[in-house]
C-alpha cells in the first residue's frame, strides 16, 4: 500500500520538470485526517466480526460492514461534494493561487473518495484471505501502471490521476466479487447502493444550492470555502445523526 501510494509520485519524478512534478503532487495530495478516520471505522468493524463469538454468521458480518459503510457514507458524500464543488475556492485559499493548474488533478484525484466509506478488505481480512487481499494490491498497481502513459497522452497529468482511480474502482470490484463467494450471498447485497444514492444526491443538492447561492453573493474565495466548509459539516451531521437512529 505504501508502494502504490507514491508510485506515481516517483515515476513522475523521473520525467517531468520540477514545476510540473509540484503541479502534480499538490493535485494529487491526501485528504490528512480521512485515511485516519476511515481506517479506525474499518478496523472497529474488524474487531466486531471477529470476535470469537460464533453467532458472527456470515450474515452478521455484511450487515456490520453495511452499516458501518452507511455510517461512514454521511461524512464522505458530503466532505466529496464539498471539494468537488469548492476546489477552486481550495486551491486559491491554501496554495493562494500558485498552484491553480493542479486543480483537474485535484477533482479526478477525489473521484476515488465515495469508495473510501467501504472495508473492501474486512470480511477477507476475518476470512484470513491475505492472498485475496494481496493479489488485488498488485492488481491495483499493475492496472495503474499500465494505465498510466496512454492516460496522460490522452488528458496529460489528469488523466495520470484518473489512471490510479480507475485501478481503485477495478480493485473493489475484485475484492467484492471475491467477498461475495465467501459469503455465498448476491453481489449486490454486498453494498448499501439505494442508500449511497440517496446521500449522494441530497449531498449534492444541497451542498451544490450552496455553492452557486454563495457566489452569487460576491464574497472572498475564503468566505466561500469557510460557509462551505460549515454547510457540509452541519450536512454531515444532521445525516449521521439520522443514519445512527435508524441503525
Amino acid at each position: 500500500q505504501m508502494l502504490f501510494k507514491y508510485i506515481d509520485k516517483f515515476i513522475l519524478s523521473l520525467f517531468l520538470s520540477s514545476s510540473l512534478f509540484a503541479i502534480y503532487f499538490n493535485g494529487s495530495i491526501d485528504i490528512p485526517f480521512l485515511p485516519i478516520l476511515l481506517g479506525a471505522a474499518t478496523s472497529a468493524a474488524l474487531l466486531h466480526i471477529t470476535q470469537a463469538d460464533t453467532s458472527v454468521t456470515a450474515s452478521k458480518e455484511v450487515a456490520t460492514i453495511l452499516y458501518t459503510s452507511k455510517v461512514l457514507s454521511c461524512i464522505v458524500f458530503p466532505l466529496f461534494l464539498f471539494l468537488l464543488l469548492f476546489r477552486y475556492e481550495l486551491f486559491e485559499v491554501v496554495f493562494t493561487n500558485r498552484y491553480i493548474a493542479a486543480v483537474p488533478i485535484f477533482a479526478w484525484s477525489i473521484v476515488v473518495l465515495p469508495l473510501r466509506c467501504y472495508g473492501f478488505t474486512a470480511i477477507l481480512q476475518k476470512r484470513q484471505q491475505g492472498t485475496l487481499i494481496n493479489k488485488g494490491a498488485i492488481l491495483d498497481l499493475v492496472v495503474a501502471v499500465a494505465l498510466m502513459y496512454p492516460m496522460y497522452r490522452w488528458m496529460g497529468l489528469p488523466g495520470v490521476a484518473l489512471s490510479f482511480v480507475i485501478s481503485t474502482y477495478v480493485q473493489a470490484g475484485y475484492y467484492l466479487f471475491h467477498t461475495a463467494r465467501l459469503v455465498q450471498q448476491p453481489l449486490q447485497s454486498l453494498v448499501p447502493l439505494a442508500f449511497w444514492g440517496k446521500q449522494l444526491f441530497l449531498s449534492f443538492v444541497v451542498i451544490g444550492i450552496s455553492y452557486f447561492s454563495l457566489m452569487q453573493l460576491g464574497l472572498a474565495s475564503w468566505q466561500v470555502l469557510l460557509s462551505g466548509l460549515v454547510i457540509a459539516f452541519v450536512l454531515s451531521g444532521i445525516q449521521l445523526v439520522a443514519a445512527i437512529r435508524k441503525g
